[in-house]
């Protein structure tokens, strides 16, 4: 019984945007491009307005052309 109720609750009849772009990014609201330095590696991100760079948000990778959790307090954060 309890599979039958996890493969329900896996079922969708959504549709999926997939981010696999700087453009596809730009259409979900990732506008803002930041920089952030986390000591042994940087990173490119693009941010939605208003995010809270001091908590755990989503991001765009602008190198790896994917969304990303950062978690914010690890990171020192540039905004161009």
């Amino acid at each position: 019984m309890k599979r039958e109720r996890m493969d329900q609750n896996h079922r969708s009849d959504k549709d999926v945007m997939v981010c696999n772009s700087i453009e596809a990014a730009h259409s979900l609201g990732y506008l803002e491009p930041i920089f952030v330095d986390g000591g042994i590696f940087s990173l490119n991100l693009l941010v939605k307005p208003n995010t809270d760079l001091a908590q755990s948000y989503f991001a765009f990778d602008c190198d790896e052309n994917e969304l990303i959790q950062v978690n914010g307090w690890l990171f020192e954060t540039c905004s161009d």
